[in-house]
């Protein structure tokens, strides 16, 4: 029997790639919500690697210091996983100071 590759399932589906993982969107905004920037998006497993996936990117942004202040929400659809303010004892720092679980 031959085994199918995964070309052939790409080629099976029309060219399209289907996934079964949940697709996280990052994005980054003002304590207020005025402003914000879009990180972002990938396809990960579940909320917690969503969680850890997000503080990755906060601690490549540790010396980005006009992030002080500022949130991290990490959502799947319309629903938000998590927030994650960067840490305001380190400002730009990119430590999440708590993670608040929805």
């Amino acid at each position: 029997m031959r085994k199918v590759s995964n070309i052939d399932r790409f080629e099976a589906v029309g060219g399209a790639i289907l996934s079964r993982m949940p697709c996280y969107s990052f994005s980054i905004q003002t304590g207020d919500g005025r402003d914000r920037e879009y990180v972002g998006r990938i396809d990960l497993s579940d909320d917690d690697e969503a969680r850890a996936f997000g503080a990755a990117i906060l601690w490549d942004m540790r010396d980005a210091k006009q992030y002080a202040g500022w949130i991290m929400s990490i959502a799947t659809g319309e629903r938000t996983a998590c927030l994650m303010p960067f840490d305001a004892a380190t400002p730009g720092q990119g430590r999440p100071a708590r993670v608040v679980r929805r």
